[in-house]
């Protein structure tokens, strides 16, 4: 209690001077020592789910670098690990060694773990920001957590890299807030904190020196990035205060930071810009607290499962399933805006040329085949008035069919795929995760604009299984809202990262009206990343009615499919999207229902 009084009269007199004294000054000044950083911590039983942990940082901004990934999809471990390459040698050695640690270690963790218990499975999931400032700086924030089941709490991480671009080298702490200021940067801090949350000035006058360990260059000035058990209660999350450049004056080190114009006014080099050539790239921290669910949230609807209270089994398409009262018509989306928050997407029927129904007349396009047909229109396939049109499409029931499926895209691979599927007549259906949508907009209308489908997979490639109700109804909701937004379709299916489903995710995806899409084939192109190997597994296995897994963030993956998209049409199937394939089955698609074929 002393200390903290203490504190309290230490911090109050600094406000009052304005007084500019060194990092290291303060904390000798204070009578006790500063607390390891490092320290662990434990989360209280109701937040120890790891997407808590990233929602109050804000991780939607890639201006700069191009995504890549560190993806394993084994037994024992499901990791999405995302980074940047900046094309700068010792910066891109650096974040990949970062990476790379992060992993291994888990690795060797669970694996550990997994000898002893067969059972555990552990999950990496790391998202990044990255900020162009000024031209002449940017600043990567990587924020993630790694968990297995045996453990309580997840192990949450941060990690910043400030660098600067003409050497092409980091930065330190001390070459962007003037150590001999730090002072004035500690009091702006300590300022917006106590606003925020009155009841820290104990815990920040502790902290010390400290409170400046995390720090990121910005638009608007440098950022302070706080964690959770560390500086603040598990309760509060990851959070970030922005001292301006302005506010900062002599307490700034860089020079060319301190001119606003060159900061906030600085050119932002966007995803679409910037990223055209890059190879994967989901976004930091979760799906965006504030997003509001394009779906909603018909309670009523479907109390049938969920208004029990009791977890409902996973019923699987290939067993003998009950009727729901929930229907997901998965390509007849509700025309219109998108739903308002409280209301069901509406199912609609099936489109015509589904179930033997008679086609209408008129020439087939380009796919036409002369025997009877199944014509389905653009509007039957999904679109709303509003949506992206493409051409109707001819499909031959009669004719075998197969779905190619893409997860974790868009990327620089997609536009090679959509070229194959442009030049043999065919469509697929793409899997995009809601963080990269908006920083690869054009390929995803692109790829809606020639037929393709867009579904979600999730807004950054967190296992929902892992998820409470309301994270795993925001990460699709917020995913298909992304979609919507520039297509003009409302997915009415998705699939969710590894194929992971539980009673709850079952529900969830009943209650929003949302079919739960896997697959039949996996040429587990994210482990062998070989061309002759994807193209085999998919050659030897491929049959009617089939659900292709791959992944467009590799070259490898395009490579294969210059070979299995002409191969598979010269063997007579038609490559559909998912809607369309299960337009033709013997019953509608069920919300909460997992597929994993026709």
């Amino acid at each position: 209690m002393k200390r903290n009084i203490f504190a309290l009269i230490f911090f109050f007199a600094l406000f009052i001077t304005g007084c500019s004294v060194s990092l290291h000054g303060i904390v000798s000044m204070l009578p006790w020592d500063v607390p390891d950083k490092f320290q662990s911590f434990a989360l209280p039983d109701s937040l120890s789910k790891p997407a808590a942990a990233e929602a109050a940082v804000g991780f939607s901004m890639r201006e700069y670098g191009e995504p890549c990934e560190i993806i394993d999809n084994s037994d024992f471990l499901h990791c999405y690990l995302l980074y940047p390459k900046t094309g700068l040698p010792e910066i891109d050695r650096l974040i990949y060694s970062w990476a790379d640690s992060v992993y291994s270690e888990a690795k060797e963790n669970i694996s550990s773990v997994h000898e002893s218990d067969p059972s555990a499975v552990g999950e990496i999931n790391a998202q990044y920001n990255a900020c162009l400032v000024g031209g002449a700086y940017a600043s990567i924030k990587e924020v993630g957590f790694y968990t297995h089941s045996q453990m309580d709490t997840p192990i949450n991480f941060l990690k910043v890299f400030n660098v600067d671009l003409e050497q092409g080298r980091l930065l330190r702490n001390e070459e962007i807030i003037d150590p001999s200021h730090a002072g004035t940067a500690l009091k702006l801090l300590v300022e917006q904190a106590l606003i925020r949350y009155p009841e820290l000035a104990g815990t920040l006058a502790l902290a010390g020196a400290s409170l400046l360990d995390d720090i990121a260059l910005s638009h608007d000035g440098v950022e302070v990035i706080l964690e959770k058990g560390e500086f603040l209660p598990e309760r509060f999350g990851l959070q970030t205060f922005t001292l301006t450049y302005e506010s900062l004056g002599d307490a700034l080190a860089l020079g060319d930071a301190a001119d606003a114009g060159s900061v906030a006014n600085a050119p932002a080099m966007t995803d679409s810009a910037n990223l055209a050539s890059a190879s994967s790239a989901p976004q930091l921290g979760g799906a965006p607290a504030s997003a509001p669910p394009p779906s909603a949230r018909n309670r009523g609807a479907s109390a049938s499962a969920s208004s029990t209270g009791q977890p409902a089994q996973i019923q699987d398409a290939t067993a003998a399933v009950p009727p729901r009262p929930a229907r997901a018509q998965g390509n007849m989306p509700p025309a219109g805006p998108p739903p308002s928050q409280g209301q069901a997407p509406s199912m609609g029927s099936a489109p015509p040329g589904a179930q033997g129904q008679t086609p209408p007349a008129g020439p087939p396009p380009a796919l036409g085949q002369a025997s009877p047909a199944g014509y389905a229109s653009p509007q039957a396939l999904g679109q709303t008035p509003a949506a992206i049109s493409h051409s109707a499409v001819w499909i031959d029931p009669e004719k075998p069919m197969i779905a190619l499926t893409f997860d974790d895209g868009p990327s620089k691979v997609t536009p090679r795929i959509l070229e194959l599927l442009e030049q043999y007549g065919g469509r697929a259906t793409f899997c995009v995760l809601g963080a990269r949508v908006n920083g690869y907009a054009d390929i995803i209308r692109q790829a809606a604009a020639q037929g393709s489908q867009i579904i979600g997979h999730s807004w950054d490639h967190k296992q929902l299984t892992r998820l409470s109700a309301d994270e795993i109804r925001t990460e699709i909701s917020s995913t298909n809202k992304a979609i919507y937004d520039i297509t003009g379709i409302m997915p009415t299916m998705y699939r969710p990262p590894y194929g992971s489903v539980n009673g709850t995710v079952s529900n969830i995806s009943q209650e929003i009206g949302m079919a739960i899409i896997n697959w039949s084939v996996d040429p587990v192109d994210w482990k062998t990343r070989k061309a002759n190997a994807i193209y085999n597994a998919i050659m030897s296995r491929a049959n009617d009615g089939g659900i292709i897994l791959c992944h467009d963030l590799y070259g490898a993956t395009a490579d294969a499919m210059e070979r299995v998209i002409p191969e598979l049409t010269a063997q007579g199937y038609q490559l559909v999207t998912l809607s369309e394939l299960f337009s033709f089955s013997e019953e509608p698609l069920v919300a909460g229902i997992v597929y994993r074929r026709r």
